[in-house]
């Protein structure tokens, strides 16, 4: 856990404990990264990894989530070949 927190403050990155739709989120507009209360040290260490990925990476929350498409442009089921 001190190595993660390590790491957001090294990002620039701020923590917070809140409820949300998911046990976790990162708001690249207040450098944010959100978990919620009553996980466990385990889920929470996993929570703040990801989240602190999506932010060392660069990832921005989709504006409006659109069907994957195939590279003719037509809908795809979500399902890829083997």
């Amino acid at each position: 856990m001190e190595a993660l927190l390590r790491l957001l403050e090294e990002n620039g990155l701020h923590l917070v404990e809140r409820r949300g739709r998911h046990h976790g989120g990162y708001e690249p507009q207040t450098a944010t990264i959100r978990v919620a209360p009553g996980l466990s040290r385990r889920a929470t260490c996993s929570v703040i990894a990801h989240e602190l990925a999506h932010a060392v990476l660069g990832h921005t929350p989709p504006q409006i989530r659109r069907p994957a498409r195939d590279r003719s442009g037509a809908p795809t089921s979500g399902l890829r070949a083997c």
